[in-house]
């Protein structure tokens, strides 16, 4: 429908800046590369980075004005049709590239801290939990809603920050942005082929101190869950099993297998003993408020049939015996075993 030349001025009027089909050459408008006679701004009137996108015919040019940022912030107005936006303050996040090699891990890791700060911005008030454990030991219970020390609620920021993947140098500033960037808890896998390399020797020394890094959590006032697995993924070679299990004769992986829930139970008790004589559990006051036994064993559980139930109520028992004063989890596990948490 051919519109007069009033209603087409007064659409015009209604049109954002850069909508607008320029015609008026003489303002030094750049000829466009298709030669239908549509031009756009030059350099000089059309600000930055943004490109005239015509609409109408025969409209008056008018080129977008320069963005400039708001030094105050006014109220929005119901009159004013595109109020200017609030000013935005950023929340500070690790730089974790430089820490994690391997591009996925880094991906990963950095949209989990950057998840974590979005949440603090809407959560002010949880942004930074209070720290509620003693020295003298704290109580970590847990129902359907939450989990709870000493009976209180929190709301928990985890990030995961992989000691062996960062020489000890680097932890404290790691912690030092996590903090900032609203995480106040840290998770880390324990890398069991990287702590036994050969049967019955074990390496703690280096980026492999384990007892260091979460002391190291807890001096800069956060919660930490260590997740023994000992299977982990994590992108790690092996999924952190040792290449030595392999030469143990008729053994079965993550299986109801004597050979392998020897070796595991013997690592776990191991690691959990190691954690103890630090005092590092929340029961003994220390910042470690859950530890995980397995690591994603619903994606292979089918495979197993009824021998994979087996296995998991096995695992779940010897990690309750243990007796570290806090709960336990599994990790994608669409059922649990006894007083083990799935999640």
């Amino acid at each position: 429908m051919e519109r007069s030349p009033e209603a087409r001025a007064a659409l015009v009027r209604l049109l954002p800046r850069s909508t607008c089909r320029c015609t008026n050459r003489s303002s030094g408008a750049i000829p466009h590369p298709s030669g239908r006679g549509r031009a756009r701004p030059s350099t000089a009137t059309r600000g930055p980075s943004i490109s005239a996108r015509p609409l109408l015919r025969n409209a008056p040019c008018r080129s977008p004005a320069p963005f400039k940022v708001p030094t105050s912030s006014p109220a929005p107005s119901l009159a004013s049709p595109c109020p200017l936006p609030l000013p935005f303050t950023p929340i500070p996040l690790p730089t974790v590239h430089a820490a994690i090699p391997g591009h996925m891990t880094a991906v990963r890791a950095a949209a989990v801290l950057a998840a974590a700060a979005a949440l603090a911005l809407l959560l002010p008030g949880w942004a930074a939990a209070e720290w509620k454990l003693t020295k003298k030991g704290s109580v970590v219970t847990y129902d359907e809603r939450s989990l709870l020390i000493d009976g209180k609620r929190d709301l928990f920021f985890s990030g995961a920050i992989h000691y062996p993947r960062s020489p000890p140098e680097m932890w404290p500033k790691l912690m030092k942005l996590a903090k900032e960037g609203g995480l106040n808890t840290i998770e880390t896998y324990v890398f069991w082929n990287a702590h036994e390399p050969e049967p019955g020797k074990f390496n703690f020394e280096g980026r492999l101190d384990l007892i260091k890094f979460v002391k190291l959590i807890q001096e800069h006032d956060m919660y930490a869950v260590v997740r023994i697995g000992p299977f982990i993924q994590a992108e790690w070679n092996h999924g952190g099993l040792p290449y030595w299990l392999r030469e143990i004769d008729r053994i079965i992986f993550r299986a109801n297998n004597d050979p392998f829930k020897k070796e595991m139970e013997k690592f776990v008790r191991f690691i959990v003993q190691k954690l103890k004589d630090a005092e590092l559990f929340a029961s003994q006051g220390g910042p470690i408020i859950l530890s995980q036994i397995e690591n994603e064993y619903g994606n292979i559980k089918k495979d197993h049939v009824i021998e994979g139930d087996k296995y998991l109520e096995w695992a779940a028992q010897m990690a309750l015996s243990t007796q570290t004063g806090v709960p336990w989890v599994m990790c994608k596990q669409s059922s649990a075993p006894g007083e083990v948490v799935t999640f």
